[in-house]
């Protein structure tokens, strides 16, 4: 090296270290055209270029300073300075990381880590964390080359400890994971043919999982801790490993490692359980323990875990738990364990709760509900932390095959599937094999049922259980003695069991006799059964029995069997026992109070709907009866009886096309029996189809002829004869008043003259079996007012050929009324003579008034009421004036002397009519109808406009 290479050399030194930087590039670059390989102008020539901002001509002196031979680390820090300086990001971590393996490669430890900490703080700032997470990885990875940078002594800032740096690591990467997967998610489910949610998030979730290194670093620090014999800091990260775990178990596709993982789950979730300081422990424990119920080492982990977090997820869950297993079931059992489930609603444990209190609440349906929920749970919990929820899914499918047999037998066949799924699962479970057993004896296969408890026997000939549930199924068949010698057997077993008491009762009561009268029998079964368990619905159900039948104390009776249904709402025997005995003391408000407590306690209660139907339907509340008979018949659609009361109750509303559908339901439940076709023409009578009315009562008298053979004939004779005559009398008066609408006017006379001769054969029978007179007068008064009407349209006589009928009624009506009828013997010359037609016509139109206005007199002291009696006389008062109207009109017709007489004779019948209006008013002043009489009558008598006025502004 020359002198003028040294001087220069030098001088570029000094220009450095004045920041003649310049000065200095001038001298580096005159330096490397006399010696171009020479390290120290390099470096300095890279200085300069750095600050002159030279960056990519810096850059390049850097790098061919780092290939020569004598290159030290002066050359990499120029870089790292040169692109920190630039402030090109990446290429001062590419810097960085050379520099820090240029420090490994020199085995300096210390340089190495500052180098390596510079490295994390910039992606830190940069917000990089997965290169981050990478970096650490590497620091703490025994095998790595990184990790022998933890030992450096003399380095500023000092490395952390392995421990430091894998909390740093949990942190960081359960960040990195959380915010990976909501980018994802906002990503894609936005894309054309995402699919759901829900699907979207697992998919992300099971992807950015399987990536992340979270589950091996808790591992990793768990043992670090474990070796350490740190149980503070051991605890802490255990339950962080714990909740990764559950957190991410189903994401691991591998089976084995799967498998390991839950294995892993398990023994750590004992440790923490163990210390007693993390309640997701207990959780995890409590929902997988595979013991049934009243295990002991649950019974220990529910009792710790509710006395140590005592406002944790599942400590409602929990107690219930307690006091199931303690055989207590406590007021408000069914309303904790729903706020358990509430808390906790993807917790099987939790389900399995709700399913247990609600079966021994009775609440039967709350409890098949809440199981079929709990399906798709138990399946998520169990793919989640890879262990089947053993303990719960038995709980849920025991108490929901329970419920099954409580509901009816017509779930009996889902409650034998439930019960084969639970003893598959637990082959040694009494209770299991118990039910089984039932259930198959409930479908009718007793040979496979009986087995199987007769099994029981063989096993533990002293079964209790079993002994009792041959003897429900003796019962159930009839075969009362073997019922009552099994029943006995069981409680020489147990003589604590109330159910087995209970049953005997039962057994005792169909025996009859003195098995049921004497008190030491029946009686005292169930008094002993009350006394071990006062909570069983029929055990009072059957004392009241006894009180109201043996007993001779129907107080007694009827708050036994409120007792009853006060402990099952769902006890139709009691409750149907109970309202009968309000509606026979006339307590129809405790009736209807105790029918509407038990449909709102549980909707599917046939019997009740039904007796709330009738007694609203009693009550004349129409639209309530129709709902509560609906909602009777949806259990049963061939109950007769409940579609002849809501057709009455169509009718009540008013909507008659609707009550004739109803009544021809029940004609075609029962088509040979009166009730049915009279309640079907009825309706059409009220719905003015007046010849459907008139067919169906013919076909009602059909099948009373019909049954006139049988053995109930005179029954049925007594009690349908007359009613239905007289139906049919007034349905031929209603077919009149259609037609005469229509202007069939000879169906009219036809239909008027059928309901005289209908009326003449009622009153001809005997009086004590006489039909009320009433209807037969109105009958007779609306005929006659009919033909009148169709004869005076005619102009001649309407055609009713037996004037004998008339004739008889006449009598009748003259017995009635005390007033003999003037034309009696008019009536044979009448008909003996040759007459003009004209005045045969007048003269039996008369007739016929006069037979109305008898028959409207004989009806007024049959009435029974005052709106009845109104309307009579409001009916013989229309006869009058129309028989009035009729002479005022004989002098247009012929003129002569009997203009005179006849226009007497119309003006004392106006007033026989004004005073039958006025007797109507007072009788019922809010009769239009009798108003209107009174204006009509008024409006055809001199000076009487005002009264006129009036009683039409009335009407």
């Amino acid at each position: 090296m020359s002198v003028i290479f040294k001087a220069k050399l030098k001088a570029a030194k000094e220009a450095v270290g004045s920041k003649n930087y310049e000065y200095a590039y001038d001298l580096c670059h005159d330096l490397l055209e006399l010696d171009a390989d020479n390290y120290n102008v390099h470096v300095l020539l890279g200085v300069s270029c750095q600050h002159l901002c030279k960056w990519r001509e810096g850059e390049s002196v850097y790098a061919r300073a780092m290939r020569m031979p004598k290159a030290n680390t002066l050359a990499w820090q120029g870089a790292c300075a040169l692109h920190e300086a630039e402030g090109d990001g990446e290429k001062y971590e590419a810097a960085l990381v050379a520099l820090r393996q240029r420090h490994l490669d020199d085995g300096n430890a210390d340089r190495a880590w500052e180098t390596a900490h510079k490295l994390i703080g910039l992606r830190e700032a940069a917000g990089d964390q997965r290169r981050l997470v990478q970096m650490l990885r590497e620091l703490a990875r025994p095998e790595g080359p990184l990790h022998a940078l933890l030992g450096a002594t003399a380095a500023d800032p000092a490395p952390p400890s392995l421990a430091e740096l894998l909390e740093r690591m949990v942190a960081t990467e359960a960040a990195l994971d959380r915010k990976t997967v909501d980018s994802e998610i906002s990503k894609r489910k936005s894309r054309i043919g995402a699919g759901p949610l829900a699907k979207v998030r697992q998919e992300v979730r099971d992807e950015v999982y399987a990536q992340s290194g979270l589950l091996d670093t808790l591992a990793q620090l768990v043992a670090l801790y474990a070796a350490d014999s740190d149980a503070g800091a051991l605890l802490r990260a255990e339950e962080q490993y714990l909740m990764a775990l559950m957190e991410r178990l189903d994401t691991i596709d591998d089976e084995a490692a799967r498998a390991a993982a839950a294995e892993q789950l398990w023994r750590t979730a004992e440790h923490l359980a163990a210390s007693g300081v993390c309640a997701a422990a207990f959780e995890y424990l409590i929902e997988v323990a595979d013991e049934e119920d009243g295990g002991g080492g649950l019974a220990g982990l529910v009792d710790k875990y509710t006395s140590s977090f005592p406002n944790a997820r599942l400590t409602a869950s929990g107690r219930v738990w307690a006091a199931l297993a303690a055989d207590q079931a406590p007021d408000g059992l069914v309303e904790l364990a729903q706020e358990g489930l509430a808390a906790a609603p993807e917790s099987p444990f939790a389900h399995a709760q709700v399913v247990r209190a609600a079966v021994r609440g009775r609440e039967y349906r709350l409890a098949v509900k809440t199981a079929i929920a709990a399906r798709s749970v138990v399946q998520q919990y169990g793919d989640m932390v890879g262990a089947a929820a053993a303990g719960s899914t038995q709980a849920i499918d025991m108490g929901a095959a329970d419920a099954y047999m409580q509901i009816g037998p017509e779930h009996a066949s889902d409650a034998e599937r439930l019960y084969r799924d639970c003893v598959e699962r637990a082959p040694g479970s009494v209770a299991a094999r118990l039910g089984l057993g039932l259930a198959l004896c409930e479908l009718g296969e007793s040979g496979e049922g009986e087995g199987i408890l007769r099994g029981l026997l063989d096993t533990d000939p002293a079964n209790h259980l079993a002994l009792g549930g041959l003897g429900a199924v003796r019962l159930k068949s009839g075969d009362l003695a073997e019922a009552e010698r099994l029943l006995r057997r069981a409680i020489d077993a147990e003589s604590e069991h109330a159910a087995h008491h209970a049953r005997l009762g039962d057994v005792l009561w169909r025996m009859g006799g003195e098995w049921q009268r004497d008190k030491q029998h029946a009686y005292a079964s169930w008094i002993r059964a009350a006394q071990l368990n006062p909570k069983v619905a029929g055990v009072f159900c059957g004392l009241g029995k006894w009180y109201q039948q043996h007993g001779g104390d129907g107080e007694r009776a009827k708050r036994c069997f409120a007792k009853a249904v006060a402990l099952d709402s769902t006890d139709a025997e009691a409750g149907q026992r109970l309202a009968d005995l309000y509606l026979a003391e006339g307590s129809d408000d405790l009736c209807e109070a105790h029918l509407v407590r038990a449909t709102d306690a549980s909707y599917a209660q046939p019997w009740a709907w039904r007796r709330l139907g009738f007694l609203h339907l009693r009550q004349g509340s129409f639209d309530k009866a129709a709902v509560a008979l609906q909602n009777a018949l949806s259990a049963d659609r061939a109950d007769r009886l409940c579609w002849e009361g809501l057709c009455e109750a169509y009718m009540g509303i008013g909507r008659m096309h609707t009550a004739v559908k109803v009544a021809r339901k029940v004609v075609e439940l029962a088509p040979d029996r009166v009730a049915g076709h009279w309640l079907c023409a009825q309706a059409c009578l009220r719905a003015c189809d007046a010849g459907a009315a008139l067919g169906n009562f013919q076909h009602a008298a059909d099948c009373l002829a019909a049954a006139a053979a049988g053995d109930s004939a005179e029954r049925e004779q007594a009690l349908w004869a007359r009613p239905l005559a007289i139906a049919r009398a007034e349905c031929l008066v209603a077919c009149a008043e259609r037609w005469h609408v229509d202007g069939l006017y000879g169906r009219v006379a036809d239909a008027a003259n059928a309901a005289l001769e209908a009326a003449q054969a009622l009153l001809a029978g005997a009086d004590a079996a006489a039909p009320p007179a009433y209807l037969v007068w109105g009958i007779v008064h609306a005929a006659c007012m009919w033909l009148t009407r169709v004869g005076a349209l005619f102009g001649r006589d309407p055609g009713l050929a037996r004037r004998d009928v008339v004739r008889d009624l006449a009598r009748h009506a003259q017995l009635r009324s005390g007033d003999p009828p003037r034309f009696l013997a008019e009536t044979a010359e009448l008909a003996a003579a040759e007459p003009r037609a004209c005045g045969l016509h007048d003269g039996y139109l008369q007739q016929l008034y006069e037979l109305a206005a008898h028959a409207g007199r004989a009806r007024i002291p049959a009435a029974t009421s005052a709106g009845l009696a109104a309307a009579a006389w409001a009916d013989l008062g229309y006869a009058y004036f129309e028989h009035a109207a009729r002479f005022l009109a004989v002098p247009l017709l012929d003129g002569g002397d009997g203009a005179a007489d006849g226009a007497a004779d119309g003006q004392s019948l106006l007033d026989a009519a004004a005073n039958c209006a006025l007797a109507a008013v007072k009788l019922d002043a809010e009769s239009a109808r009798a108003h209107t009489l009174q204006g009509l009558v008024a409006a055809h008598q001199p000076q009487q406009a005002a009264l006129a006025q009036h009683a039409f502004i009335m009407a």
